[in-house]
């Protein structure tokens, strides 16, 4: 499995942490997997092998909690996986801002995501897309 491309918007926002005003490095790692459903109308529970959700390719903004500063675009690959390990990404709360690959069609994005990244580990998100059947 890759991970994607991740563009950061402004480093400068991407506020390092700090010991002694020297950048702390640390080993934080958010990743996600975008899905999209459902994928077969009327879907009975448990859904069949075949309705399962399906990988999606999109962008997520990476944002500060309070949605003030876009910090990094991700995309998600094929599979529908995004990762983002940046050195030095204090751990703290951080708001996922699902765009709309095609907007106002489906598969739409489901709202904001917030996201508490953990210190020294992975901390991982499901993004579920609405695909509009129903």
């Amino acid at each position: 499995m890759s991970l994607t491309h991740c563009t950061p918007l402004n480093v400068k926002h991407a506020a390092l942490a700090t010991e002694g005003g020297l950048p702390l490095l640390t080993r934080t790692v958010l990743f996600a997997r975008v899905l999209v459903a459902p994928v077969c109308p009327a879907e009975s529970s448990p859904s069949p092998a075949d309705c399962q959700p399906q990988p999606l390719q999109a962008a997520v903004v990476l944002q500060t909690s309070d949605g003030s500063v876009d910090i990094a675009v991700l995309n998600s690959n094929g599979e529908g996986y995004l990762g983002l390990g940046l050195v030095g990404l204090p751990a703290g709360a951080y708001r996922l801002h699902p765009l709309s690959p095609r907007p106002g069609l489906p598969p739409f994005p489901p709202a904001d995501l917030m996201v508490m990244v953990e210190t020294e580990g992975v901390t991982f998100v499901e993004i579920m897309y609405d695909s509009g059947i129903r």
